[in-house]
Formats: C-alpha cells, structure tokens, sequence
C-alpha cells in the first residue's frame, strides 16, 4: 500500500479507477460569468461607474412567446459576488463560480443559468439573461436608458 503514502500516485489511481467505471471529475459552472460593456443607449458612449453583477436567480420559462424575468426582490436576494464597477471604458468581466463534480456517462448534466443586473445612478437598472453555455456569457454591448426626470 505504498500508493497511500504517495498523493500523487493515489490521485492518478483514483482517477483511473473513475474513467473505468464510467464516471470521471468534472469543474462544473454552478453559476455563468458574463463579459461585455456597458454603454449610454442614447450616446452609445461607455459608462464608467456601472455596477455589475450576477444572479442566481433565473427567467422562467417562456409562456405565450414572452420570457419572464425573476422579480427584483429575488434577484437581489440570489445575488452573487463579485460586484463590478466599469472602468472609462464601459467593460466589465465576471468570472464564473465552479465545483467539482463526478459525472456518470450517461448522465445529464444541467448548465448554470442566472440573471445578469446592470445598475448606475441616473439610468434604468437593466437584467439580461445567462441560459445559454459557455460558462462565461459575452453580452456584447448593455445599453443603459437615462431614467425620467
């Protein structure tokens, strides 16, 4: 039992012994990252000081060709670290959260999906949704609208 005394052999081991039986180690996304800009809908320039954030919370399914968005309470409740802020140039990037797993051949395995919220301070807060793989989501461009005055 000298593969006990060894981590690195044991590991190679035990990962062996799981490709085998039809199962292997998976980094799953529990929660998508998101990449973009954000900028003025009106100016179409960048805006710096946009809060950015992600959400567990998810849209509900499509009913009668409208997608429905989480209410803002549970957005706010199932909201994730990071909180980004956008630089002078509008960008923002936020990392997905992952965990190990064992996957079974066979077996489903579900995407992480979430809500993407854009907020700053004169403008309409904005949600996108993050249904879709990769684990991390380009958005391209997030247009913030001005709010009424």
């Amino acid at each position: 039992w000298s593969v006990m005394k060894d981590p690195g052999q044991f590991s190679i081991l035990l990962s062996a012994a799981l490709f085998c039986s039809g199962c292997y180690p998976v980094h799953l996304a529990t929660s998508p990252g998101a990449a973009g800009s954000v900028v003025d809908a009106q100016t179409r320039k960048p805006l710096a000081g946009a809060e950015v954030f992600v959400s567990r919370a998810s849209y509900q399914e499509p009913t009668a060709d409208k997608v429905v968005p989480p209410s803002w309470p549970e957005v706010m409740r199932e909201a994730r670290l990071p909180v980004v802020v956008t630089g002078a140039d509008g960008r923002f990037r936020i990392s997905p959260t992952r965990r190990w797993a064992v996957h079974f051949v066979g077996h489903y395995t579900a995407d992480s999906c979430g809500t993407l919220v854009v907020r700053r301070g004169g403008f309409q807060e904005t949600m996108r949704s993050l249904d879709t793989p990769p684990s991390t989501v380009r958005v391209g461009e997030v247009q913030l609208k001005h709010t009424e005055r």
